[in-house]
This record gives structure tokens, sequence and C-alpha cells, in this order.
């Protein structure tokens, strides 16, 4: 999966061709601060009362036209004080109901319904009248039933951490969410928050949404395997539970390290549906990439290595590498 965040009303066609070449599924996180300077371009009640309904109709006829499964997640963490949509600043005051919880709940339900679509524009208004909402404010006969799920995700105790902050105050309802989801920080160990929230939406799919380690880079345990690509190239980490020998290791991150910095170089943003260009920029970056892996094809050993590509290998996959390289640095030294 690649997840690409967008600003509200910006197009992306130029990174659909990034998602296919990747073959990931997409997901869009979609946010009302302008990319630019990050003021508000459209408040909660806006949307709720059908002020972006032209750009939800655009991305409803976008998605169904590509064809492409995608999961959309719009205005996340709604319970962050710094994001502009938020119901409370960081003082735990309310913003007004401009962006109170009720308007964003309103706001997260038409985007729901609309970008789902599916039956004609009548059919629609109907939808939206039983969310308690007004009608479509665009002229459309109908809207394709477009293959996307919509994801909710609160943060699991809410910053700041009052009360009437917490993710059950912001929950669209079961008949507008597809997918429940949140964002966990190694910074911030919430687990108590994480278990109930997963607890009270165990009817759901639900998913990490935005996950990272914030200092140290261990494996310290694996919950589970699953077939396809990792997030990310976990084969050092792996090399060194395997017993590789120091020195390799220390080489192969040097060359992951080069080998990540070249492409974040020839890729400056990734965006949501960065397609030709991302492509042109793989091609013209491939003989960098081929000088670079010639620096440790010096032996079988090194060739080996060169070969691997740790980006698409599953688990079990750099496993048996790992073991196939152990034999060749036994044979070799």
């Amino acid at each position: 999966m690649i997840q690409s965040f967008r600003t509200w009303g910006t197009d992306f066609d130029e990174v659909i061709t990034r998602w296919q070449i990747a073959r990931a599924r997409p997901m869009i996180h979609l946010t009302t601060a302008d990319n630019n300077d990050g003021h508000e371009l459209i408040t909660p009640a806006q949307i709720a009362a059908g002020g972006g309904d032209r750009y939800l109709v655009r991305l409803n006829k976008l998605f169904y036209e590509k064809g492409m499964r995608a999961y959309v997640r719009p205005l996340g963490e709604p319970n962050r004080c710094l994001n502009v949509y938020a119901a409370y600043d960081c003082s735990g005051a309310s913003r007004g109901p401009e962006h109170s919880p009720r308007a964003y709940k309103q706001a997260f339900r038409r985007i729901y319904v609309v970008v789902h679509g599916g039956g004609k524009a009548k059919a629609i208004n109907r939808r939206l009248a039983e969310a308690g909402l007004p009608p479509l404010t665009v002229n459309v006969r109908a809207l394709p039933k477009s293959p996307v799920a919509i994801v909710w995700s609160p943060l699991p105790a809410g910053s700041p951490t009052v009360p009437r902050n917490r993710p059950k105050h912001f929950y669209p309802g079961s008949r507008w969410v597809d997918w429940a989801g949140t964002d966990f920080y190694s910074g911030y160990p919430e687990w108590k928050a994480l278990t109930g929230l997963y607890r009270r939406f165990s009817g759901k799919p639900f998913a990490i949404t935005e996950w990272a380690v914030e200092s140290g880079d261990e494996i310290a345990f694996l919950h589970e395997i699953e077939a396809g690509p990792a997030s990310r190239s976990y084969g050092v980490q792996v090399a060194r539970l395997a017993g590789m020998p120091p020195a390799l290791l220390r080489h192969a991150r040097f060359a992951l390290e080069r080998l990540e910095a070249e492409r974040i170089a020839r890729q400056p943003q990734i965006d949501l549906f960065a397609g030709a260009a991302a492509a042109a920029g793989d091609a013209a970056g491939h003989d960098s990439e081929k000088r670079g892996a010639a620096a440790v094809a010096n032996s079988a050993l090194g060739e080996a290595v060169a070969a691997l590509d740790p980006d698409i290998l599953t688990p079990r996959e750099a496993l048996d590498a790992l073991y196939r390289l152990k034999a060749l640095h036994r044979d070799t030294s």
C-alpha cells in the first residue's frame, strides 16, 4: 500500500502510474490545509453543507473511471489540535461550531455518500437526507459506484487528551464507515487507548494508518507473517538476527542507505494517483543504481547481495536469501 497526503481540491492523475508500477493498493488522505501556507481551505461545516461537492464528485468519477480500488482517508486525526479541521485547540478550547465534532461527523458522512456514489441524483440525495444532510449542490444526473473504502482514523487518546476529545465523539456512525483505524507512534505509547479504540469498533476492519519508531531501529518481536512486500526493508535487521558478520551488515546498511537516498532524490514527492515523471526518473536513475551495485559485486557473495531487491522481498523470501548468503560467506571465508 502507498498512502499519499493530498490537499482538498487538488488533482492527482500523475500518481496513478506510480501506483500501477508498484502494484500497490492506494490510500489517499485528504486534508483541508493549504499545501503552501497551511491555511484552511474549507471548514467541516462547509463540507457538510455541500460547499465541497464539486470536488467530491470529481473524486467519485476519478476512482470509477480508473477502476482502481482505493482507500480514502478523509480528515484523519480529527482530535489532533494541530489540524486545521480539529474541534479543539491545544488548550482544549472549542474552535466553534464550524469545527465542532458534529460538523466533522456530518462532513465525513457527506464525503462517504458522495465519493461512494452508486445511483441517480435522486438516490444520492435520499442517502444524504438519511444522513441528516442537504442535497447535492452540483447538477449531476447520477454518480457511478466507485470501488473505494472510506477509512475513519482518529488518534487513540486525542491531543489534547481531554474527555470531550476522545475518538467516540467523532465517530460518524457505522453506516458511514468502511474501515476504522488510528495512527500510532512510539513517542506516544497510548497502549490502553489503542486497545480501547480497537475493542470499541471491533465490528469494523481495523488499520494502523500511520506508524513510526521514533528512536532505535531494531526488531523486537514478530507477530504475524503475511504474503506480499513489507512497507519498508528489514533485510539488515533480519541479517543481524541470522548471525551475519558485522562487516557485511555495515556494508549492507551503507548500500541500502545510498540506494534509498538516490531513490528519494529522483522522486521528489509521492503523490496519490508521480506517474510518467516518476517512471522517467526511475529510468534516468537506473544507471546510477548499476554503478552503486557494482561496488559490492567483487565476489560471489557481493554479486548475490547486489542481486537482492529488499523492497520486494516477502519476510520468508528474505529469510531464504539470508541463508544463501550465509552459505556463500562460509564458502569464501
